[in-house]
């Protein structure tokens, strides 16, 4: 039998006449996990949160967007490992206490907590993510500086002073990080692309600037490990800067084109 009850069991829509011509009609999913536009076509591709794994991360990897957030995070994970890695043991160089390397710790968690309660303001204030990520790659620029200069000071506690840098670097760069990650991706895709970040911000990037570290500290020591290191973050963050602004100009070529064809 056929009629309106049988084709809503068959897990199929009908459309509203009058909403179609007008192209009203918003996509309507069936049953069946297909979807169909407001021309009636049925495309029969599985919803994004019905996707292999597989075929969501290849459709990440596909957003140009994406490519440019990840090269981000794999140049904020680098300056992460740097300091993570080393950082005590060019203290422990230049004299420090073990009550002054616990101290470090206890300042970098404290300038977390404003940082992360305040994020949200920020990136309103701000205007985008992408702001909050520059100002992450400026303070680890700055931070790398400053554990170079440090064998020049008269005693290693200024190191006091840089921790509180952290709050930046550390909490500003994870939450404009989950921010745009959440911005970026499809529907049904956010989980997939925060877990990519995650990779690159505390795997790759992070392990490139440990290994990296350790070949040149062992070399030329550590006062040049940092100071190569801010250069290295700070081209890392030009190039960000640059790919950010070639997607978001390959990005309105089409409608420019659009315009000027209905000029």
């Amino acid at each position: 039998p056929h009629g309106p009850d049988h084709d809503q069991e068959e897990g199929t829509h009908l459309l509203d006449p009058t909403q179609h011509a007008e192209g009203r009609h918003p996509q309507v999913r069936s049953r069946l996990g297909c979807e169909t536009d407001h021309n009636g076509v049925v495309d029969a591709s599985p919803a994004p949160e019905h996707m292999p794994f597989s075929k969501k991360l290849a459709q990440v990897f596909s957003l140009p967007a994406a490519w440019v957030f990840f090269w981000t995070a794999i140049v904020m994970g680098l300056g992460f490992g740097l300091i993570e890695a080393y950082l005590f043991l060019l203290l422990r160089e230049l004299g420090a206490t073990d009550l002054l390397m616990g101290l470090t710790l206890t300042i970098t968690c404290m300038a977390e907590a404003p940082v992360f309660h305040f994020q949200g303001r920020l990136i309103k204030w701000l205007g985008s993510p992408d702001a909050l990520l520059d100002i992450c790659l400026a303070a680890y620029v700055t931070r790398l500086l400053g554990y170079a200069a440090l064998p020049w000071t008269p005693s290693p506690w200024f190191v006091l002073l840089i921790e509180p840098l952290h709050g930046l670097t550390f909490a500003c760069g994870w939450g404009a990080g989950c921010e745009k990650s959440k911005a970026l991706a499809p529907p049904g895709l956010e989980a997939t692309l925060q877990g990519a970040f995650q990779a690159l911000y505390f795997g790759l990037g992070y392990g490139t600037g440990a290994l990296l570290g350790g070949i040149v500290s062992e070399k030329f020591g550590f006062q040049v490990l940092y100071a190569s290191g801010a250069c290295l973050v700070g081209v890392g963050w030009l190039i960000a800067v640059a790919g950010r602004v070639a997607v978001s100009r390959l990005s309105a070529m089409p409608y420019a084109r659009l315009s000027s064809a209905e000029a």
